[in-house]
């Protein structure tokens, strides 16, 4: 079949929870990787192909999306070659984000390469083949390195009075109390502790854009991953938010 595909290749003893894991990360970073390239899922995944020995090998190929009205190129080459590349760079220690992979898609990647330090597992790989051959197969190995490189890049790297705004879209009471906030400035997940005398307000805010204010902690680019919350307060319609996060540190940022 004619089109670009791309092959989820792991190898080893898997059990079918391990391989349930590694197909739902896999596919996570294709549909993430779209939308952080293209702005919204512009590529229908096909599965094309699945072997179940060793190694278990699952294909997808990539159809891009048509819809009335959009007259635009097939995203389908530019989405196959932003997975790949992301890959590359990732297993290549780079220290900038890939474009298109977004926090969703790192995440992902890293829960991937997570997976190969089971025991049973000895190897994944993704592979890259076009029938065009307009580019030549690729085969990348999803390694420690790779999570490594996605640790550096969204791991927090300092903590400093601040604030936070976005949509709040999750509360979880596994564990510890957390809720998250959908940020809006680049639309990341920030996971915020909760503690006994705002969960009343947490729920009270459930879907609704807040501030949350606390100690924020930041990646290496800025960005924030995580709150000690202390204060929340609701910032009513989308118009009336600021664009920018907002500091109690007017220096941490420069």
């Amino acid at each position: 079949m004619a089109g670009y595909r791309l092959s989820l290749i792991i190898d080893g003893r898997l059990t079918i929870e391990q391989f349930r894991d590694a197909v739902t990360s896999f596919i996570s970073v294709l549909h993430n990787v779209d939308e952080g390239l293209t702005g919204r899922r512009s590529v229908r995944w096909r599965l094309s192909g699945l072997h179940h020995g060793s190694p278990a090998t699952m294909t997808c190929i990539a159809e891009g999306i048509r819809r009335r009205k959009d007259q635009g190129p097939d995203m389908s080459p530019v989405v196959w070659g932003g997975v790949i590349e992301g890959v590359r760079r990732l297993d290549l220690g780079k220290t900038e984000r890939p474009p298109g992979f977004n926090d969703d898609a790192l995440e992902a990647i890293r829960r991937l390469a997570h997976l190969r330090s089971r025991r049973d597992v000895t190897s994944i790989a993704i592979t890259g083949e076009n029938s065009d051959q307009t580019k030549p197969s690729t085969r990348l190995s999803v390694t420690q390195r790779v999570a490594a490189a996605v640790d550096d890049l969204i791991a927090p790297k300092s903590s400093a009075p601040g604030s936070v705004d976005g949509r709040l879209q999750g509360i979880n009471s596994h564990g510890r109390w957390t809720f998250t906030v959908y940020e809006s400035i680049w639309g990341g997940r920030v996971v915020c502790d909760l503690p006994d005398g705002l969960r009343p307000r947490a729920f009270s805010l459930f879907d609704q854009r807040v501030l949350v204010t606390g100690i924020v902690a930041r990646d290496a680019g800025g960005r924030p991953r995580h709150v000690r919350a202390e204060k929340i307060e609701g910032m009513g319609a989308t118009a009336d938010l600021p664009q920018s996060l907002l500091g109690l540190d007017p220096d941490f940022t420069g």
